[in-house]
């Protein structure tokens, strides 16, 4: 399971790129690795002058893991990230700058026991943080309602062969309406049965929601294959927030489901495709109008989504590919305007990218 095979990476416990060679530093046990990828962007309607194009750089990844002996090691992942969603209003915003974007100290004081502390990556969901990890270029609706990074600790306790247990505390931190939360729990179990990969997580986001999170991913034949699912319900105290600002009943659950083929028509041409469903509900007052969107944060009650992606890898450390996406919501969507401001229910997105990793 891709989420998994991250993790492992980033723990230090499989190589420091799982998707590139890794460079050795001379008379050091410190490992390099990252990638550099570009692209051309472009959506049809945003909430900003309606249709828009830019070229941009998606990643500037430099990645240090240190495995000082069997016992403490390091993970520095430095660089710039841009993290595009089939949702996002703005594609031409840089919202990140060249800095950490994760990094954790990594104990092992027993041999099936590993502590990760410092700005750690979730076990959340199917998506990786960098986009050259990942089969699509804009990322997907149920990423978008899942964490992604936070200071925190983890512990991974493994418990026989392809069976891990995991507990997290951490500072994850954020607002929804007039609701702030600074901390969350964790814990889940990650494995491999019969051949697949699996994951299944609570995660709970303390006063404001909580989320279950299921991921399974295998191959049959030529064809990878991966599914997400997740389950969400808001806490009291978020209801109770929506309910004083007029709502006269709260649609306090949504779930989200995220399928992924990618069918491999020779060793250097694949096509996948993500097909996303998502169902959040909306509160409303008495004369009708949305008080919330949902914990999805999507007008009216359910969007749907397709990504298609055909990818040209000339090496096992380069690639070029193309994306289509397209974005259905069952309301007008604010974010999906014209060049005249009119607002629509759906949008159109597309990419060229390509990347080096090494």
């Amino acid at each position: 399971m891709k989420k998994f095979i991250g993790s492992l990476a980033l723990a230090g416990l499989i190589s420091a790129s799982s998707f590139a060679g890794t460079i050795t530093v001379a008379h050091s046990d410190l490992e390099l690795s990252g990638a550099l990828t570009a692209g051309f962007f472009a959506v049809d309607k945003s909430n900003n002058n309606g249709a828009q194009d830019t070229f941009k750089i998606t990643a500037v990844d430099i990645t240090l893991t240190d495995k000082v002996n069997d016992t403490i090691g390091f993970v520095a992942d430095l660089g710039k990230t841009e993290q595009d969603t089939l949702l996002t209003a703005d594609i031409t915003q840089n919202n990140q700058n060249f800095g950490v974007d994760f990094a954790y100290v990594s104990i092992r004081p027993l041999d099936n026991l590993t502590i990760d502390a410092g700005v750690i990556t979730t076990n959340i969901g199917y998506e990786l943080y960098h986009t050259y990890e990942n089969s699509n270029i804009f990322f997907g609706m149920v990423w978008n309602a899942q964490p992604v990074t936070y200071a925190g600790a983890r512990i991974t306790f493994e418990a026989a062969e392809n069976l891990s247990l995991y507990f997290e505390y951490n500072q994850d931190s954020g607002s929804y309406g007039t609701i702030n939360y600074t901390e969350a729990f964790a814990t889940g179990i990650i494995g491999n049965i019969f051949g697949l990969d699996y994951a299944i997580s609570y995660y709970d986001y303390a006063g404001f929601k909580n989320l279950v999170d299921f991921v399974l991913s295998g191959s049959f034949g030529n064809i990878d294959f991966a599914i997400n699912f997740d389950y969400q319900w808001m806490d009291d105290k978020t209801k109770n927030s929506i309910k004083n600002q007029g709502a006269v009943s709260v649609d306090d659950h949504a779930y989200g489901v995220a399928l992924y083929l990618t069918p491999h028509l020779t060793e250097q041409i694949s096509v996948p495709i993500r097909l996303e469903y998502v169902n959040d509900g909306q509160s409303k007052d008495n004369a009708g109008n949305e008080v919330d969107t949902g914990l999805y944060g999507i007008p009216g009650d359910f969007a749907y989504s397709i990504t298609i992606t055909p990818t040209y890898q000339p090496t096992k450390n380069s690639y070029i590919r193309a994306e289509l996406g397209y974005v259905k919501t069952d309301q007008l969507n604010n974010d999906f305007q014209n060049n005249a401001g009119k607002s629509y229910d759906h949008r159109y997105v597309y990419a060229i990218e390509a990347g080096y990793m090494f």
